[in-house]
């Protein structure tokens, strides 16, 4: 396949060619090789590049932004609530452990491209490892990553406590994800 050019004039392009990627996919590898914390503000998509980093949601928002900005229309931003566990995340095993939890469902963002999903988070992600494990899926705008998706979020985990009665409360769960993303920086 034919690599695609990074031909847009805008902001988000240029800062992805002065980083030295020039096509769509070396922009793919640059921001998953980019170490999984939060940017100081993460609505300003910049930020990913500029302070090189990013999460789930600001990296796969920046991706976005520059497909659209490069009229690479067939990009989507996804929105997922994915169980995460001991098998798809190693890292908070002990976590899971010590709150005699199976799993906490987390608030995940990625990108389908032509269908296909793309999960550039980090180097160890794999969209392969929680597919299975997927409740629910929306299509997003980048300017969702923030104040929706926390809603979202806390609404779903809001209906998970009453569901699951594990005697947690919001904001036990919060600390607990915390802990667990932490695991997982």
């Amino acid at each position: 396949m034919k690599p695609i050019a990074l031909k847009a004039n805008d902001k988000l392009t240029n800062l992805a060619k002065k980083s030295g990627c020039t096509t769509w996919n070396e922009l793919l590898v640059y921001i998953r090789d980019l170490p999984y914390k939060p940017t100081s503000n993460k609505i300003d998509l910049s930020l990913v590049m500029t302070e090189k980093k990013g999460t789930c949601g600001s990296k796969h928002a920046y991706l976005k932004e520059i497909a659209e900005a490069n009229g690479f229309h067939e990009v989507k931003l996804v929105l997922a609530i994915v169980n995460f566990t001991a098998t798809n995340k190693p890292q908070i095993a002990p976590i899971l452990k010590k709150y005699k939890l199976n799993y906490y469902p987390e608030a995940h963002c990625f990108l389908r491209v032509k269908g296909k999903p793309i999960d550039v988070t980090d180097k160890q992600s794999s969209f392969e490892t929680f597919k299975h494990d997927i409740v629910c899926e929306q299509q997003i705008s980048p300017n969702q990553i923030g104040l929706y998706k926390q809603q979202m979020h806390d609404a779903y985990l809001t209906q998970w406590i009453k569901q699951e009665k594990n005697g947690l409360t919001l904001k036990q769960i919060k600390s607990i994800r915390r802990e667990c993303l932490n695991a997982c920086s």
